[in-house]
């Protein structure tokens, strides 16, 4: 994510990113695949795949100290990133990291239009990877009232 202009923040990102690639081989997991979605100016994780898929369970027993991104205000009012570290499932942490990552590279991907996508976690690879596709909707308008001076474009009289 070199892109984004918050060291604090991707330093949090990349120390989740390496924690959750560390601990899936000893929990024999090799790839993770989270995907999301949103519409309606909402959106959260939809689906948690695993492989291989007997291990799917393993996310539920397995806890973790999991550092969750917060952004917060200083005194003067400007914004910092600053991590709380909290012991949870991998479940939980695996939700949070693909929407802390969605959050920073795309901060408006909750949109009316709405967004899908996938964040997958390769441990053999030890690769993390961001797949996001955002919508959006072209819009026309159709008014009866135009300048009378001009040709009617797109209008239609009622």
């Amino acid at each position: 994510m070199p892109e984004y202009h918050n060291p604090e923040a991707i330093a949090i990102i990349q120390a989740n990113r390496d924690l959750l690639l560390h601990t899936m081989p000893s929990l024999g997991i090799s790839e993770i695949t989270i995907e999301y979605e949103s519409y309606a100016d909402s959106g959260d994780v939809t689906a948690l795949k695993v492989f291989p898929e007997t291990q799917l369970t393993q996310i539920d027993k397995c806890q973790l100290p999991y550092q969750f991104l917060i952004l917060a205000r200083d005194t003067q009012g400007q914004y910092y990133s600053a991590g709380e570290v909290q012991q949870v499932s991998m479940r939980v942490a695996l939700c949070d990291f693909a929407l802390s990552c969605l959050g920073i590279k795309y901060p408006d991907w909750d949109t009316e239009e709405g967004a899908e996508g996938k964040v997958i976690l390769d441990a053999d690879e030890q690769r993390c990877e961001l797949i996001h596709t955002q919508f959006f909707m072209e819009y026309a308008r159709h008014s009866p009232y135009h300048d009378t001076t001009k040709p009617a474009v797109n209008n239609t009289l009622i």
